[in-house]
């Protein structure tokens, strides 16, 4: 087993410890290899050397109080989750095929005449339907990819939420002809064939033949009604379940993205294009779920108008934004007014030193031939509204010291400002490089001897 190999398995079974901590302790493996191999050994001799890794982790997770055996623990749970579910499932069948029975037995009693070419009618069209579903959603992928690139391109960086409202926009579209398929297919068979009272009471004049050709007629719709009202049944839930549930979450989604376009108006900030834009697609969609709404109940019909009010609105609202983006400044780096803090640290070393920068940033070394020997300058540069820097001095296997850069931030506090900072940036009508904030550099200053003392820094 190479190192590669041993640090993974090790990580997965540590996967219980928090991940600084897991990570000090695969660092000390890691080092304690490299060091091995340094001295002549392998990676799969100095793999060995930790023994079985079963009981390595077994003492690892025993200093840190855990219980080596709660892996074996969860795996009992899942056991047991599973068997419930498998109870679940054959509760569920029980009562399926109890209902099935009982809904036999009911459609023999109502003696309802479906011939089999009705059945074969349903099943080619429920084909038609879902073929033409398929053929529908090929021009709609095109469109989003090639919209969605577009999009991604000219409005960086807020491309993704352009491709998310011109997603919703297609959706709406693509799922509103996927109704009219449906219902146009599926129409003639959710009309109740009923017959007024005066169809009834027939004139006694009328000849014998007449009169019992009625009741035939009357059965044989009554047949056809009622495979007819269980398929629309069936589309009335998954209506409701696939189609106006999402849309109503995404009518929510963007009632609060109005509300927010609102807040950043009072702000001071020129929001009218997405305001309106926002609106449009407020008013589109509350005008789909209604659509759907009087398909499945049949309450009402929909006003053309007001669908295309909301596109107009959409257009408008949709040039001025685009306008508003691109012409936003984006500048790489921070503010030139966010000043950086660079605080010193000083250490006293005597043997082999790793210096590692786990916050990413740079880490580099300059002499100083003023320093005496054993002496280690770091210099830490970094913005101290966002970081707050300390340095972790430990030990690792072989006497091998290790000084690790670390930062801890108040999440709230460190988001707070980088939200104003935006806010008022973007009222200047510029945008800048957030992520940089993070950046800590270092440098270690000693003399030549002493930097000769300091390993390959991280």
């Amino acid at each position: 087993m190479n190192k590669k190999e041993f640090l993974e398995k090790v990580e997965k079974k540590l996967s219980v410890l928090d991940e600084k901590e897991r990570k000090d302790i695969l660092d000390e493996y890691k080092d304690t290899i490299s060091e091995k191999v340094k001295h002549g050994q392998s990676e799969e001799e100095a793999v060995a050397d930790f023994g079985d890794i079963d009981e390595l982790v077994k003492e690892v997770l025993s200093a840190y109080k855990i219980d080596p055996d709660y892996d074996v623990k969860e795996e009992s749970t899942f056991n047991k989750i599973l068997n419930d579910g498998e109870d679940l499932i054959k509760r569920g069948a029980d009562k399926l095929a109890k209902t099935s029975r009982d809904l036999a037995s009911d459609f023999k009693k109502t003696n309802k005449d479906i011939n089999l070419s009705l059945v074969f009618e349903i099943v080619i069209k429920i084909i038609i339907a879902i073929f033409l579903i398929g053929l529908l959603r090929l021009p709609f992928l095109l469109v989003y990819r090639v919209g969605g690139d577009l999009l991604d391109s000219v409005f960086s960086p807020f491309g993704d939420l352009f491709s998310f409202l011109f997603g919703i926009l297609l959706f709406i579209i693509y799922i509103s002809l996927c109704v009219l398929v449906f219902v146009s297919l599926f129409k003639s068979y959710f009309k109740h064939e009923e017959f007024d009272d005066d169809e009834n009471i027939e004139d006694e004049n009328l000849e014998e033949d007449v009169k019992e050709e009625k009741p035939l007629k009357t059965k044989e719709k009554s047949g056809y009604s009622f495979l007819g009202e269980a398929i629309m049944l069936i589309l009335k839930l998954w209506l409701i379940i696939f189609v106006m549930v999402p849309a109503a979450f995404i009518d929510l989604g963007i009632l609060f993205g109005l509300c927010l376009s609102v807040v950043y108006w009072i702000k001071g900030i020129n929001l009218l294009g997405l305001t309106l834009l926002l609106i449009g697609c407020l008013v589109m969609c509350t005008w789909f779920i209604k659509l759907i709404y009087n398909v499945i109940f049949k309450s009402g019909k929909n006003n053309f108008i007001v669908l295309v009010g909301s596109i107009v609105l959409i257009i408008i609202g949709g040039l001025l934004f685009t306008d508003m983006v691109i012409n936003i400044d984006y500048r790489d780096g921070v503010p030139t007014s966010v000043e950086k803090t660079v605080k010193d640290f000083e250490y006293q070393i005597d043997g082999n030193t790793n210096v590692y920068n786990y916050t990413g940033g740079d880490v580099k070394e300059e002499v100083a031939e003023e320093m005496e020997d054993g002496n280690i300058r770091l210099e830490v540069t970094y913005y101290k509204d966002v970081n707050n820097v300390s340095v972790r001095d430990y030990e690792s296997s072989y006497d091998y010291r290790n000084l690790e850069i670390t930062t801890e931030n108040d999440g709230a506090g460190s988001t707070k400002f980088m939200y104003n900072q935006f806010i008022d940036n973007l009222k200047n009508n510029k945008i800048y490089d957030y992520d940089r904030y993070y950046d800590i550099n270092v440098v270690v200053y000693g003399n030549e001897a002493t930097l000769e003392m300091i390993g390959e820094s991280e």
